[in-house]
């Protein structure tokens, strides 16, 4: 090649102004990697060529990347698209140099700019949905790739993207059918038949499953996670010889393979062949330090076979990467308090709880017998002691909550039905809703209001009669009634009149100087139906203009909003809202037990619930807790719930978050 370049220096001496020789030593250096000098003939060839200059850059862009220079790749195949936008090389580049960069909100504003300007560029489309798909914005994500397969119909890598979404969210059925559609246009492939398997998998159908794995490996024997996938699923089976043997297929042909290792450790720990399950941990950890549950499980096992001083050491070994985990630090709490070293556990509880104050039921789950030690329990008030102990009860947040809330609706309640529902259950509820408009009838409204608040229970009048205020024009008066009820929260709704949402977002601004605000979305008739993207929206724009929570809308008899006339969630909706609002910032409507119970078991026991009966706050609260027949078998161990579970049922929806 050096030899070429003296005939090309030779040239140049002739021709000073040929671009050919340029981008014949640029293309040489490239491949003597010495990628600067690369760069350096490639601008120059731009100077002198006339056309092509797209291509050019397309390959300056390349020797950036050599360098690792992302930005200026980015910049070059820019320059590339001011030449020649129908380039579809220097799209597909330009997508994956933003990837690189980890630029993903750069690559959503440049891709949707150019499907602006270039709307039939179906490249584009799907880059875009790519670019979203990694922000988790998995809705616009499949809207972008919906309009790239309407403009290229058989473009399969757009139905495989869709389908990753699909499968990401939860749409398993919805999933397998895009993954078939890439399978009608490119024909059988391996990855494609594993990932129905997985999809298979999720929904619990394992034999369905099994047949789509063996497809992957019919196709190709050494493809990897079809072997995981044999493995996991005979392992969910109780098939553990052959899980074994799938995942020692997957980490012999993959020895880096980070989930073959992982899950092959869990089952030879469950196979308890330990000398191997330990060694499958270690490779593991060595090879991908920053597997958080490859390190909790590798001590977990120590813990087991060692001891607590063991599990901690194991556990220590993953501290430069995981320290700052809460997930980590309460691990290392339940090892230091069954060690026996109460005051390093203390100090590390304090540091778990600032971090992540709701997850200490991780602790609790992991060492239930913290619940009954004195210094936990003054050190977190959630941990706090009921009438006796029981173990395996899930711990729930201690007033004033954020998350876990518990709101009643009072729709005329007497003085003395108040000062019982204080009495029985003030410790219980958060907050009480004087319901619509009853506060304009009900006797000593001032005198409820000050019990309500004397017993830290928030109080606030009911949406309605918001509504009935804006519906005459007396906005400043509702103001004016706040202030003498000495209310400090104050509920903003539109479930009756139509009210223009940024007009809403006006009052919530305007409330929330002065108050602690809840807005609630949703149409209160049955006949008015809102899109799950509506919804979100609705909800996020909401929170943005000051509301402290917003109000999932149900009506008080549950059969509206969130809910289908029958008082059945709408399902889909519910996990489309859970995707794009936290849990914790929404407060769902849910008068009926059999909708506490769905949320609970979706959510957790520090879901957020109103619109509940004054008489029914008790009977919620062992719900959450898992001491009333629906949430029986919630919290205690699989293989306990198994043996003493009456009717086998199908297992109950994981709580958001959860493995």
């Amino acid at each position: 090649m050096n030899g070429a370049l003296d005939v090309l220096d030779s040239i140049q001496k002739l021709e000073p102004f040929n671009e050919d020789v340029h981008l014949h030593k640029a293309s040489i250096h490239s491949q003597l990697r010495n990628y600067r000098k690369a760069i350096e003939h490639y601008r120059k060839a731009l100077e002198l060529a006339d056309e092509g200059l797209d291509d050019i850059y397309l390959d300056l862009a390349f020797e950036h990347e050599n360098c690792e220079q992302f930005d200026e790749a980015i910049v070059c195949l820019k320059k590339a698209l001011d030449v020649n936008p129908e380039n579809e090389a220097v799209l597909y580049e330009l997508a994956y140099c933003f990837d690189l960069a980890e630029a993903h909100e750069a690559s959503v504003v440049f891709f949707r700019n150019f499907t602006n300007e270039h709307p039939y560029s179906f490249v584009s489309w799907y880059n875009l949905g790519n670019a979203l798909a990694k922000l988790n914005r998995l809705e616009e994500s499949n809207q972008a790739l919906e309009l790239c397969l309407a403009i290229e119909e058989e473009f399969s890598s757009a139905y495989f993207s869709k389908a990753r979404n699909l499968l990401q969210g939860g749409e398993f059925e919805a999933a397998i059918a895009c993954y078939q559609e890439t399978l009608n246009i490119d024909g059988p492939q391996a990855v494609t038949f594993s990932y129905i398997g997985e999809c298979y998998e999720k929904m619990e159908r394992y034999e369905q499953a099994l047949i789509h794995y063996d497809q992957a490996l019919a196709l190709d024997p050494n493809w990897v996670d079809a072997w995981i996938g044999r493995g996991v699923v005979r392992d969910f089976q109780g098939k553990l010889p052959e899980a074994i043997k799938d995942l020692e297929n997957a980490v012999r042909i993959a020895p880096d393979s980070g989930d073959g290792w992982f899950y092959l450790g869990n089952v030879l720990a469950r196979a308890e062949r330990f000398p191997e399950a330990v060694e499958a941990y270690e490779k593991l950890n060595g090879m991908e330090p920053e597997s958080l549950d490859g390190w909790l499980d590798h001590a977990d096992l120590m813990l087991h076979l060692k001891g607590p001083e063991a599990a901690l050491r194991k556990l220590r070994d993953g501290e430069l990467v995981h320290k700052l985990n809460s997930r980590f630090k309460y691990r290392m709490v339940s090892y230091l308090l069954r060690a026996g070293k109460e005051q390093a556990a203390l100090l590390d509880l304090e540091e778990a709880l600032m971090a992540d104050h709701s997850g200490h039921s991780q602790l609790l789950e992991h060492y239930p017998e913290a619940s009954a030690m004195p210094q936990v329990m003054h050190l977190d008030r959630a941990l706090q002691a009921m009438n006796f102990s029981l173990t395996h009860v899930p711990t729930r947040t201690a007033k004033p909550r954020e998350d876990g809330l518990t709101m009643v609706m009072d729709k005329g309640l007497s003085l003395r039905q108040v000062d019982d529902l204080i009495e029985t259950s003030g410790n219980l509820v958060d907050i009480v809703k004087l319901g619509f408009g009853t506060s304009y009838v009900m006797p000593n409204l001032k005198e409820k209001v000050k019990r309500y608040k004397d017993a830290d229970m928030r109080v606030y009048l009911g949406g309605t009669l918001f509504e009935a205020f804006i519906a005459r024009g007396m906005f400043e008066a509702y103001r004016k009634l706040l202030k003498e009820l000495k209310l400090d929260h104050a509920e903003v709704s539109d479930g009756s009149i139509t009210l223009p949402h940024d007009e809403k977002c006006k009052y919530i601004n305007l409330l929330a100087r002065d108050h602690t605000v809840l807005s609630e979305v949703g149409s209160k008739e049955t006949g008015i139906l809102i899109s799950p993207a509506k919804w979100v929206r609705m909800m996020n724009t909401e929170l943005a203009a000051g509301s402290w929570k917003v109000i999932a809308e149900a009506r008080e008899s549950g059969n509206v909003g969130i809910y289908r006339p029958s008082g059945h969630a709408h399902t889909a909706l519910v996990n489309r809202i859970l995707e794009k609002v936290p849990a914790k910032d929404i407060l769902w409507e849910a008068p009926q037990k059999s909708q506490q119970v769905w949320f609970i078991k979706l959510i957790g026991p520090n879901v957020n619930l109103g619109n509940v009966p004054a008489e029914e706050v008790i009977p919620l609260e062992t719900l959450r807790l898992g001491l009333r027949g629906d949430t029986f078998f919630q919290y205690l161990p699989e293989e306990v719930a198994e043996k003493l579970r009456q009717v086998k049922t199908e297992p109950a929806p994981k709580e958001v978050g959860a493995k």
